[in-house]
């Protein structure tokens, strides 16, 4: 408390130090106004002094009772409300920077996470995309490699384009235009097997046939709906 009480004395009496410079500058303007002899410009110039004279030496009276008070304790129940208050608003100030802090790190680490997950996923779309090319490349090799047999060639120029072979997991399908019904049918020779995969709106349909056999359905599988 006595640490606080002489601080407020002295803010006092640098107060009062400033003032009593200012009652002296205000004195010396005094005799430089009253030289200039008597009217009222000078009269109106006085008079004006003089008040700010009352006024700055009635604040240095104030001041003075302050110091005293000061001294005598007068102002310690003040002194410790405006320190308790001080102190609440210091501690509201730290735990509102505590939260802002706190609020800074969660999003830098959000971000951080954002970050690490759009890499992993551009990586991820770029490996696949690798992948798709190298896939492709693959296939497109594979197709101008393969050579079907001549029979097949010969059979394909006669077919419609919804029908066609399997050879060498591609499919080539017939030349001519396309028949009107709404299913594929591609032969695929197995040694002495021969499977038939087709397609229909609702179906996958697979038979197989042997030599001279009738074909006999193999599997049976519903195909999604396209929305």
């Amino acid at each position: 408390m006595e640490k606080i009480r002489n601080l407020l004395i002295k803010e006092y009496e640098e107060r009062i130090s400033v003032l009593e410079l200012c009652i002296q500058n205000d004195n010396n303007t005094l005799d430089k106004i009253k030289a200039q002899g008597e009217n009222e410009y000078v009269k109106h110039q006085i008079q004006k002094n003089q008040i700010q004279l009352a006024e700055r030496t009635n604040e240095i009276r104030e001041l003075k009772l302050k110091i005293q008070e000061t001294l005598n304790g007068k102002f310690d129940k003040e002194i410790r409300d405006n320190m308790e208050l001080n102190k609440n608003k210091i501690r509201e100030q730290n735990q509102a920077l505590i939260i802002k802090k706190k609020k800074i790190k969660e999003e830098k680490k959000e971000k951080s996470e954002k970050s690490k997950q759009l890499y992993k996923h551009n990586k991820k779309i770029d490996r696949e995309q690798k992948y798709r090319e190298k896939n492709m490349n693959r296939c497109a090799n594979h197709f101008f490699k393969t050579e079907i047999p001549n029979f097949m060639k010969k059979k394909l120029i006669k077919m419609p384009n919804n029908k066609g072979y399997k050879w060498k997991d591609i499919i080539f399908w017939g030349e001519l235009p396309k028949e009107k019904n709404n299913s594929y049918v591609v032969f695929e020779k197995n040694y002495d097997l021969l499977i038939i995969h087709e397609w229909t709106p609702t179906h996958y349909y697979i038979y197989h046939k042997n030599k001279n056999d009738k074909k006999k359905l193999y599997s049976s599988t519903p195909r999604k709906k396209i929305q």
